[in-house]
């Protein structure tokens, strides 16, 4: 998951870098940390990478919507403080690009590892049958 995390990283520095020309610059990186923070806390969260750990149906929807309800208070938050600034429609429309290009990317990281994450599943899932099929072999020739 190291690339995975390597490569949000990145994502996450080419796109602070949009507002630098911006008068919000300052408001847009408080607001980015926030943002990059609590998609950084959605891996840990998910333990990605930890294979061993289980989680439920359940759990992962209360992660999902708790994670969800936070990324809207925070957007809502920095929309409403551009709001008060109606001569700032260009910097509302490079955000809404901003979002809309970190949402494309962070889907695309969440895919990789998603994929991952099923070739580990079929690896261990073929080791399995190939330990269960060698230990009923030896079970039936009495070993």
């Amino acid at each position: 998951m190291f690339n995975e995390m390597s490569s949000y990283e990145n994502l996450k520095s080419n796109l602070e870098n949009r507002f630098d020309l911006s008068p919000l610059k300052s408001e847009f990186l408080l607001f980015w940390q926030k943002w990059s923070h609590l998609h950084i806390q959605l891996f840990s969260e998910l333990q990605l990478g930890v294979y061993k750990t289980f989680m439920s149906p359940k759990d992962l929807e209360l992660i999902t919507q708790k994670f969800m309800k936070k990324r809207l208070g925070i957007i809502s938050a920095f929309s409403q403080r551009m709001k008060n600034h109606p001569e700032f429609k260009n910097e509302i429309t490079l955000f809404r690009n901003v979002i809309n290009e970190h949402d494309e990317n962070f889907k695309t990281i969440l895919k990789q590892i998603l994929s991952k994450l099923l070739t580990e599943l079929n690896r261990l899932q073929s080791i399995r049958k190939v330990t269960n099929a060698y230990k009923n072999n030896q079970f039936s020739l009495g070993g």
